[in-house]
């Protein structure tokens, strides 16, 4: 036999349980990282190459921002009122279409 049983066996357990963390951290960064893309990128290389992407999450994947995601909710926010006044001003210039279009009309 090529391979000795113990250590195909602990190789075989080793592997599971390296998974395993790179399932658990792909959750975490789904609940923890600043963005959805960030969180979906963390996410697929955690599951896929957890080997590379564990220890690599542990460098970078940290949020260090804390205050990125409830800035970025306000800025949206902010630029919702605008849009939403603004749009309010410019539906008062709004004319029905002449009765020859009407049959486009929705």
């Amino acid at each position: 036999m090529l391979v000795d049983a113990g250590v195909l066996a602990i190789f075989s357990t080793a592997t599971v349980v390296v998974h395993c963390v790179g399932v658990i951290h792909a959750a975490h960064a789904v609940m923890n990282v600043r963005s959805s893309q960030g969180a979906i990128a963390w996410s697929i290389s955690l599951i896929t190459f957890p080997w590379l992407a564990i220890p690599l999450y542990w460098i970078l994947g940290r949020t260090k921002f804390h205050g990125y995601a409830e800035t970025l909710r306000s800025v949206y926010a902010q630029h919702y009122k605008i849009f939403h006044s603004t749009y309010s001003e410019l539906i008062k210039f709004q004319v029905a279409p002449p009765d020859n279009l009407a049959q486009f009309n929705p």
